[in-house]
């Protein structure tokens, strides 16, 4: 175990040792690991998804602050962590605050998840198998939902995991096309040794400008037919979703990915204005060590609603590296809104109390709501009147200096690092 500045950030250290073929467990052991989770369960209400690049340890600590019961890391890749020191080092860091902890890794090969999983025992309170990727990344490289057609191997996987490895496993799917498949693949992944089960309520072509709903009824099915934990993960947008949810599903908990990374305070019923979370996270970002691109991407979705209204803000974000830049562009941020607010005359109090609690369909852009992800035709080229004002601004650049868009880019790059070093 190693540990980072101010004794504040662990990692599993290139030191940290595993056990080449670990004895089977005892029945005991079995049986203690799959009642953990039903007796912590109980204490658990909001689960902090794994997401990439974004439920990093800066991230997880604000939630813990604002409601979180249980954090996920991001997705983690099994054989990587196994055989480079340095992804290790950078793909999972925890703080002795940062519990309880799940760890999360793709794999599509028995001994080399429980290889990975050795690594991260004394780091966690229990681990996880990505079945439920699906990103064309995760197909070309055969785990995550792309392993749903060879249950055979899946089940193989969790069996070893249950029967050799300290930790109890819990398994993250997606559902299926016919909710009876769905049921008994659920059935058969808690016969093989699964302690819990996320179940996120879209089937794997469900992704992108395909998204659609969650179907909350499909999880209750799968919450009725196992005898294990089961946290429900889908439609977690607005302060009263994880009521609904808990009811509608029966799940012992719900998960949240994009409704808490657009609203960070969506577990404690609330909203608030966005350069407050941004700054906020910021904070703990610089605490934990977040690297500049988790910070970037957090930002991009704290502030999203007010990105669409300061395009050049927004061409910032996309550029800056350091925190003071990152730290300047939300100061801009409220600066503009202020002034904005001021020019119709009002307090910005009374503005905000009422924005506070509109529906957030009509909250300002300043206030933190969900994103709602427009449906698209992916062959047709945006119509984001952001996009199209860019692409007509590197055009009557191209025509006028002779350079390509692409030397453009990389010329504007080069002078805003510059500004913010």
């Amino acid at each position: 175990m190693e540990d980072g500045n101010d004794r504040l950030i662990l990692h599993v250290g290139k030191h940290v040792s595993y056990k080449g073929n670990p004895p089977e467990l005892s029945d005991s052991r079995k049986l203690a690991k799959k009642v953990f989770w039903r007796e912590r369960i109980r204490g658990i209400r909001c689960v902090v998804a794994p997401m990439v690049d974004q439920s990093e340890l800066a991230f997880r600590m604000m939630l813990r602050k604002h409601g979180a019961h249980l954090c996920f890391s991001p997705m983690i890749h099994a054989q990587l962590f196994i055989t480079d020191a340095t992804y290790r080092r950078t793909a999972l860091s925890t703080s002795l605050d940062d519990r309880p902890l799940i760890v999360q890794f793709c794999a599509n090969d028995p001994v080399t998840l429980l290889t990975a999983c050795q690594l991260v025992e004394s780091f966690c309170d229990g681990v996880d198998l990505n079945l439920g990727c699906p990103q064309l990344i995760a197909k070309r490289g055969h785990y995550g939902a792309y392993l749903q057609e060879d249950q055979k191997l899946i089940c193989e996987m969790v069996a070893l995991l249950h029967s050799r490895l300290q930790l109890p496993l819990s398994c993250k799917i997606r559902i299926l096309q016919n909710i009876n498949e769905t049921i008994a693949y659920a059935v058969a992944l808690v016969k093989a040794g699964a302690c819990m089960l996320t179940v996120h309520g879209r089937t794997r072509e469900q992704r992108g400008p395909n998204t659609g709903l969650a179907d909350w009824y499909a999880m209750r099915a799968v919450v009725n037919a196992v005898d294990v934990p089961v946290l429900a993960n889908g439609n977690i947008q607005l302060p009263g979703d994880v009521d609904r949810c808990l009811e509608i599903t029966g799940a012992s908990a719900i998960m949240s990915a994009e409704g808490i990374l657009s609203n960070p305070y969506l577990f404690e019923k609330r909203h608030e204005v966005n350069w407050t979370a941004a700054r906020e996270y910021l904070d703990f970002a610089e605490r934990y060590e977040s690297t500049i691109s988790a910070v970037r991407a957090h930002l991009f979705r704290i502030c999203h609603h007010s990105l669409l209204e300061y395009s050049d803000l927004r061409e910032r974000l996309s550029y800056v590296c350091s925190m003071k830049g990152f730290h300047q562009i939300v100061d801009d941020l409220e600066e503009r809104v202020f002034q904005s607010v001021s020019s119709s005359g009002l307090e910005f109090s009374e503005i905000k109390s009422i924005a506070l609690v509109t529906s957030p369909a009509l909250m300002p852009h300043w206030i933190c709501k969900p994103y709602y992800r427009p449906v698209r035709d992916d062959s047709s080229v945006s119509d984001s009147l952001y996009r199209e004002r860019r692409r007509a601004e590197l055009d009557a650049l191209a025509q006028k200096t002779g350079l390509s868009k692409r030397q453009l880019r990389k010329r504007e790059k080069r002078k805003i690092r510059g500004d913010v070093r």
